[in-house]
Parts: structure tokens; sequence; C-alpha cells
């Protein structure tokens, strides 16, 4: 990832995420060192404290701070709903949401339809490698996708081609209109995107769904209990 090879990492570590913790602690790729957590003050303790390897934390908006800050050139995150792509957004880092089954979530959690883990971080390629470490299937999946063909890393560090990207402002929630600031953002990328050389097009997806939000709430409910339910079966010390 770096010249200089293992790197510290931000974590926020739970019981949720214990396959992520395992899979870069395993890789001597990413971590050297030991683990340090901190139930206080992780960011006023890792920025005083130059041996921290690890803190727990809870807000990925903290840690993408961090890592945009320079204290750290990488940390864990975790994506439902943009919970690792906004703050990534706001610090001008790099925030991946990958696909279901990616990274998997196992033991506890044999399948997730909505969060996923990952990473925040200042480079594709930094992001790139630590795919390459956290991606795979484990014991109690359900289901997973398939290996890439060829590490993420590689497609990271070449010059891309021209591609043709399609971008839409039409709020999937109907009746929603999207704030002109959002919109002034998104038509800033598509110029960039431009100015690299790719071709944008406007094209809105079909997803304005009736009852989209009630049957969102269907699923998003019973998740979340189960989390609080094994987070606490695990944790019994934890306040849920």
């Amino acid at each position: 990832m770096h010249e200089s090879g293992a790197l510290p990492v931000w974590m926020e570590f739970h019981v949720l995420a214990a396959n992520v913790y395992d899979s870069l602690f395993g890789s001597g790729d990413v971590l050297d060192g030991s683990v340090t957590q901190f139930a206080g003050s992780a960011i006023t303790a890792a920025a005083g404290i130059p041996e921290v390897k690890v803190a727990s934390i809870a807000a990925n908006a903290i840690t993408a701070a961090a890592v945009a800050a320079g204290m750290i050139p990488i940390a864990h995150a975790n994506d439902g709903g943009g919970s690792t792509r906004i703050p990534a957004a706001c610090c001008g880092l790099v925030g991946l949401k990958v696909q279901r089954g990616r990274i998997s979530a196992a033991p506890l959690l044999g399948y997730s339809f909505l969060g996923v883990d990952g990473v925040v971080s200042r480079t594709t390629r930094d992001t790139a490698v630590a795919l390459d470490v956290l991606a795979g299937h484990a014991l109690g999946d359900v289901a997973w996708a398939a290996p890439s063909r060829t590490p993420f890393a590689l497609p990271a560090a070449e010059t891309p081609r021209a591609l043709r990207i399609a971008m839409t402002s039409l709020s999937p929630v109907d009746g929603i209109a999207v704030e002109p600031r959002v919109l002034e953002a998104l038509d800033e990328s598509a110029a960039l995107l431009r100015d690299l050389g790719h071709e944008v097009i406007e094209d809105d997806p079909p997803w304005q769904i009736p009852g989209l939000i009630e049957q969102f709430g269907v699923l998003w409910a019973p998740m979340i209990s189960t989390q609080l339910s094994l987070i606490h079966i695990s944790e019994p010390t934890r306040p849920c």
C-alpha cells in the first residue's frame, strides 16, 4: 500500500466485524505491530501515542476525519446507505461500498442485505489493496460473490480507459427533491469526469417503486434488531 510496508489502521471493532479484524491482522501486507483499543477519546489518544495501531471508535465520520487529517492512512468503515461513502466524500477520501457477499460478515451474520464492511483511504490503490485482503467468503456465509479474476490492486495501478458513465439526479423516493448544492456537486463531478476523457450521460433508472419506503422498513427493522441481539449475546456488558 505504501513503500514503507505495513500500515497502522483505525478500526471500529465489534463482534459483527470479527471477520474483517481477522483478515486485517492475518495479513502482513496491511498491518504490523500490536493492537491497542481505547474506550475513551480515541482520536486524542491516537494523536498523542505514535505506537497506536488500532483504536476503537464508533463513527465512520470520525475515522474519515482521522484519515483525511493524516493521522492514519486507512480506516475500517461499514456502509448500508452511505455510511462509508458520505464521510469519504465530505473529507475528500476514497469510500467504496462493495457488492453484497464480497466481504464476509460471518460467522455471526450469514448474509447482510444492506450493510457491508470496508475501508476509507486517501488513494484508490490503498482501497484496492485492502479489498484484496478483505475479500472472500468464510464459514457461515450463505452466499458470496464470485472471486475476482485478478487482484483488485492491478487495475487500480493502471491508467483507466475511457468509460461511458451514467448519472442521475432523480431521487429513488417519489416526491423528494434533490438539494441544489447536491445537484451542483453532481454537475461538477460530471465535468471532471469529462475532462478526464470519459463520456457522461444522463439516464434515470426505474427505481421509483411504489411503497419503497415501507418495503425498506420491513427489512430494516428486523435487521437492526438481529444485530443488536447478536452484540448483546456476544458482548453482554456492552450497552446496545
